[in-house]
């Protein structure tokens, strides 16, 4: 499974940015089904698997060990923290970006949404102190982590380098184009 950081879901809603097309293409509801190693072909069948392991293998073949079948493909996208909601939603609705929030609420709604709860929060401190997380930071990989996920997708480079031990820090470079 994907666990998300805010950065890279409010890339993926604002299609014009470098990175927008390739993270919003882990959300596509009916994703195309796989002809050949790289043919696609656009139905609408509810079967992802096919989407997932034609991405696991274009992934591997750029050696960005990102697999997304060890990622699990499911009708979900992923995993994150609750705190996303405040976090990339409160920008738009203040501004009245409207489509940018419909975007948004669409991805959270593809997100298995982790409540932060007293157990998480004391994992959060923990991961604080490790790796010297601010407060949100912190609870995104701790959440990562109980979740299970095994990987976390951020473009913080500052705050999150590959060798976090326990999960795999991916970039949106490490994703095959869209």
């Amino acid at each position: 499974m994907i666990a998300f950081d805010a950065d890279v879901l409010i890339y993926a809603a604002q299609r014009s940015h470098p990175h927008g097309d390739r993270i919003a293409a882990l959300f596509v509801e009916s994703p195309p089904r796989v002809e050949g190693p790289e043919t696609f072909e656009n139905t609408a069948g509810p079967d992802t698997s096919t989407h997932h392991q034609a991405t696991a293998a274009r992934a591997n073949r750029r050696g960005t060990g990102f697999n997304e079948e060890e990622a699990g493909a499911s009708s979900m996208a992923g995993c994150g923290s609750v705190m996303l909601l405040p976090e990339i939603l409160s920008h738009p609705l203040r501004n009245g970006r409207e489509a940018e929030l419909l975007t948004l609420t669409g991805y959270l709604g593809r997100l298995a949404l982790v409540p932060l709860d007293r157990s998480l929060a004391a994992k959060s401190v923990e991961v604080a102190a490790e790796y010297g997380l601010r407060a949100a930071d912190a609870v995104h990989l701790a959440t990562a982590l109980f979740a299970g996920a095994r990987f976390f997708l951020t473009n913080n480079r500052k705050d999150f380098s590959p060798s976090i031990p326990d999960i795999r820090v991916i970039y949106p470079e490490d994703l095959p184009p869209a």
